[in-house]
């Protein structure tokens, strides 16, 4: 059951390191007004999670299992406490990856926040624009526009 435990949170590691990959090739395309890189990045994102998500379900049904929880307690059950009641090998295996995946969560929310804002600008923007354009009062260099 660990080894399984393991695979699966070894999963989860590669797709949260995936993601943020995705959200930093996210960032530089916002950035340079990339509509179509966004659009490609945002689908493999949602592809990326879906998987995640299953990983996560695949997760909760092993503890369920392994430790015969419900699948409340199963849901509620921190890494850090399996991790406690574990020794030698599989133990440092669980706190390597419990750290991953830390670090990971917090450089994805950066990225996250980060990208929020940016595709924020852009929209006010782009809204900004579309308004003085539509806008019958507005004029730029001598011409109606």
């Amino acid at each position: 059951m660990i080894r399984n435990f393991i695979e699966i949170l070894s999963d989860q590691t590669r797709i949260l390191n995936s993601l943020v990959t995705l959200a930093s090739v996210l960032h530089k395309s916002l950035l340079n007004y990339d509509t179509p890189m966004v659009e490609k990045v945002t689908s493999k994102q949602e592809d990326a999670m879906a998987r995640l998500s299953e990983l996560e379900e695949e997760r909760l049904e092993l503890i369920m299992k392994w430790l015969k929880l419900s699948r409340m307690e199963a849901d509620s059950l921190r890494l850090s406490t399996i991790e406690h009641n574990l020794n030698g090998r599989a133990k440092e295996i669980i706190s390597e990856l419990k750290q991953k995946i830390s670090s990971l969560n917090t450089e994805l929310n950066k990225l996250n926040r980060e990208n929020r804002i940016l595709a924020n600008k852009a929209r006010y923007s782009v809204s900004n624009i579309l308004h003085m354009l539509g806008s019958d009062q507005n004029a730029m260099c001598n011409v109606k526009v």
